[in-house]
């Protein structure tokens, strides 16, 4: 199944005294809400999720371990991994 998505849900979070934001799910096109572990799952059994920001091409979701901010260890965490220049497209979806 594929899966667009086209919002994220952050979190605000602190790191060695540090705050920064991190994905804890996003929202797809129907408007569901799904959490990294649903994500992480759903692609694991070969599912296909792809930020879709309406304006530009679309960008496969992969699963990493962790928050890639210094010593975060939240996870699973979702990115996009890309030659291109789209590498932030899913940081840089609007809140949902």
């Amino acid at each position: 199944m594929m899966y667009l998505v086209r919002k994220v849900r952050r979190e605000t979070v602190w790191v060695n005294g540090v705050a920064h934001e991190h994905i804890v799910g996003v929202v797809t096109s129907s408007g569901i809400y799904y959490d990294n572990e649903r994500v992480a799952s759903s692609i694991a059994a070969g599912d296909e999720w792809l930020v879709d920001a309406r304006d530009g091409p679309r960008a496969r979701i992969e699963v990493v371990s962790y928050c890639p901010f210094g010593d975060c260890d939240h996870g699973p965490y979702l990115c996009v991994q890309s030659d291109r220049a789209d590498r932030d497209m899913l940081e840089s979806l609007p809140p949902g």
